[in-house]
């Protein structure tokens, strides 16, 4: 149900009619699989690089896009039903890996130790740097779909952002979330639509260190 409603809103908000008169999110080819690429993005200016996993549909021609944001501790690998249901449905799923705030976090540590470091981890610092992570992604997307194997797969006007828990606060900065208080934004005016999975709202002016807003406290 979940999945459905995320289809849902996102067909209403990015692309009426774009996938044809008569388009119903429910109705698919049950020998669909969606065919995945794992990329990394390279953003020269932080000399950072962001893992991704591409979900593609059927066909070749430019479609919609959704990036997807996951949650503190997760990875480019979960949630792997959103892209199989989004790519069955005409979309390109773009599923945003965040170091500092990954699985890398808790993988190789004890697991006494793991609540500790993923609260350590949920930092106003990676909060920035998961903003700057999707800037970067849509610039990056903006060449793939110019040339090489992606190229005219994504349709550039046509961009959704989605994102679970600590994905969710990424999602709402980068889709139009106001910060009075700082004057701050990091909206990515490309986002056209947005879909956020088990978020928190700002409450206050000052850093909480559990959500990593800039103006969040407990």
């Amino acid at each position: 149900m979940r999945a459905f409603l995320v289809s849902f809103l996102l067909t209403g908000s990015i692309l009426p009619g774009a996938l044809g008169k008569g388009y119903d999110p429910l109705v698919v080819d049950p020998e669909f699989r969606a065919q995945s690429r794992d990329l990394t993005v390279h953003d020269a200016a932080r000399n950072r690089d962001i893992p991704v996993r591409i979900y593609l549909p059927a066909n070749g021609k430019p479609e919609p896009v959704v990036l997807f944001s996951h949650g503190l501790g997760g990875s480019r690998a979960g949630s792997r039903f959103l892209g199989d249901h989004w790519a069955a449905r005409g979309y390109v799923a773009v599923f945003v890996q965040h170091p500092g705030s990954d699985d890398a976090v808790w993988k190789e540590t004890a697991p006494e130790e793991r609540m500790a470091e993923l609260r350590e981890a949920a930092s106003l610092e990676n909060f920035l740097l998961r903003v700057k992570d999707v800037t970067a992604v849509l610039d990056e997307l903006e060449a793939w779909n110019k040339s090489g194997a992606l190229a005219s797969r994504m349709d550039p006007g046509k961009i959704g952002m989605s994102g679970h828990s600590f994905g969710a606060v990424t999602t709402e900065a980068v889709s139009g979330e106001m910060f009075p208080m700082s004057g701050t934004s990091f909206t990515d005016p490309r986002i056209r639509a947005a879909v956020i999975f088990s978020p928190s709202a700002p409450r206050s002016t000052r850093a909480c260190g559990r959500c990593s807003r800039p103006d969040c406290s407990p």
